[in-house]
């Protein structure tokens, strides 16, 4: 039996899973930028709990009108205060090394990855998205599901994992960096 769109909306699951993404926009809008490791950290929880929600969700039929929908963008105002924060939050670790498809090992070059432009086109994405699903229209409330399944599956999904990645070898790094600072210096008169 296929659900309707409204029924969709209101199940428990697509709920869990909008909850995960207004947890992200609410992070991007008004997130930890002063400190580099709370960012860091907080992030990664944000962007793991949105991941692992999107897998579970429906497939439905795109309507017949998507390109009305997907014609619709927020305001660039709104990017760029994500990418101005998560630049000067990240500083010199916004940079990491990626493959554009790992599994297909020939041919495949190194690339650069960069989590700033990841955090403002996952924040675009799911921010759109919203945005049509509170006008209450319940035209767009179809395009709306399968948009959030689509793009996770083509665009944020991979901007999402890239990033998880990316995070997981920076607190990697920050975690290394306390057990060095923990270490009381050995001096060697303390034998005698």
């Amino acid at each position: 039996m296929h659900k309707t769109p409204k029924e969709i909306l209101e199940s428990e699951n697509f709920q869990s899973f909008l909850k995960s993404v207004k947890d992200v926009i609410e992070f991007f809008e008004r997130g930890h930028y002063g400190d580099y490791e709370i960012f860091v950290f907080e992030v990664r929880k944000k962007l793991l709990t949105y991941y692992s929600a999107a897998i579970d969700l429906e497939e439905v039929e795109q309507n017949d009108e998507a390109e009305y929908f997907h014609s619709f963008k927020i305001e660039k105002e709104l990017t760029k205060a994500v990418h101005e924060k998560s630049e000067e939050v990240l500083k010199e670790n916004q940079w990491y090394i990626d493959t554009f498809n790992p599994v297909e090992v020939d041919g495949q070059k190194p690339t650069g990855g960069w989590l700033v432009d990841d955090f403002e086109d996952i924040y675009k994405d799911l921010k759109e998205n919203i945005v049509l699903l509170e006008d209450k229209k319940e035209t767009a409330y179809e395009y709306v599901i399968w948009n959030f399944r689509y793009s996770f599956l083509i665009h944020t999904g991979q901007h999402c994992i890239d990033a998880i990645r990316a995070l997981h070898f920076l607190i990697e790094r920050i975690l290394n960096q306390r057990d060095l600072d923990a270490i009381v210096p050995f001096e060697p008169e303390e034998l005698e």
